[in-house]
C-alpha cells in the first residue's frame, strides 16, 4: 500500500504512537436524557415538568465580574480588617503589651460573606428555570404562552435569507416561536447543549399536545426559524 504521509505526519505519528486502553473496561451507561437536563414530571398528553441551566443574557458576564471584584477586592480588605495592631492596654494596674495578629475569626467571617454574596450573584445569573406544559397552557420560567399562538423552541430565526442568532461566548439564545414574530426569552443555553434541549423540549410539547396543533415538528427545533 502506497505510504500517503507526509514527513510532518509520520514524525507525529512516532512521537505519539497509539497506546492500549488505560484502567479496566467501563460500558457507560444509557442516557434516558440530556446531561444536566432533568424531567422530575411526565403524563403523555397531560403534562410535562422540566428543568434547564440557562445564563441571564448579558448580565451573567455582569454577574461574573461583580463576583471577581467581590473577591478581588474583599480580600485586601478582610484583611485590613482583621489585623489587630500592636497596642498597650491597662490591666489590674499595670501596662501590658498586646502583640499584633490576624484575627481568625474575623478572616472566616469575611470569606462567609463574600462565599455568601458570590453564592447568590451566581444563582440569580445561571439560573435552572422550570419550563412545564399541561392542557392550560405553556410556562417557560415566569411566561405563560397559549396553545393556540405556540409553535415550539427555536434556536434562531431567518429573514430576508439571513439567519439569525444571538450568542454571547459559550451560550446561545433560545426563541419561543409564539405568534409570527416569536418571542427571545431572555435565557441563553450552554452553546454545546441547546440544539438537542431544542429538540427534546419540542418533543415534550408534542407528547403533551397530542392533536399537534400548538407544538412544532421536532426536527424543525435546530432549523432556524423561518418567516
Amino acid at each position: 500500500m502506497t505510504d500517503y504521509k507526509d514527513w510532518y505526519e509520520a514524525l507525529l505519528i512516532r512521537l505519539n504512537p497509539p497506546r492500549p486502553p488505560i484502567g479496566p473496561h467501563v460500558e457507560p451507561a444509557v442516557r434516558p436524557l440530556p446531561r444536566f437536563f432533568q424531567l422530575p414530571e411526565f403524563k403523555k398528553g397531560e403534562r410535562f415538568v422540566a428543568t434547564i441551566p440557562t445564563a441571564v443574557r448579558t448580565w451573567w458576564i455582569i454577574g461574573l465580574m461583580t463576583i471577581a471584584a467581590i473577591w478581588f477586592f474583599g480580600i485586601p480588605l478582610a484583611g485590613w480588617w482583621a489585623w489587630i495592631p500592636w497596642k498597650i492596654e491597662w490591666v489590674q494596674g499595670r501596662n501590658v503589651e498586646t502583640g499584633a495578629y490576624f484575627s481568625i475569626l474575623r478572616i472566616l467571617i469575611a470569606l462567609a460573606i463574600f462565599t455568601g454574596l458570590s453564592h447568590l450573584i451566581w444563582r440569580l445569573i445561571f439560573p435552572r428555570i422550570i419550563i412545564s406544559a399541561d392542557q392550560t397552557g405553556i410556562k417557560i420560567d415566569r411566561f405563560t404562552y397559549s396553545w393556540e399562538d405556540a409553535a415550539g423552541f427555536r434556536m434562531g430565526y431567518a429573514a430576508g435569507g439571513v439567519e439569525r442568532d444571538e450568542k454571547q461566548l459559550w451560550y446561545h439564545g433560545l426563541r419561543f416561536a409564539n405568534g409570527p414574530y416569536s418571542d427571545d426569552l431572555p435565557y441563553m443555553v450552554s452553546n454545546f447543549y441547546v440544539p438537542v434541549y431544542v429538540v427534546l423540549l419540542n418533543q415534550l410539547l408534542e407528547l403533551v399536545h397530542v392533536d399537534g396543533s400548538g407544538a412544532s415538528n421536532k426536527n424543525e427545533g435546530i432549523k432556524q426559524e423561518m418567516y
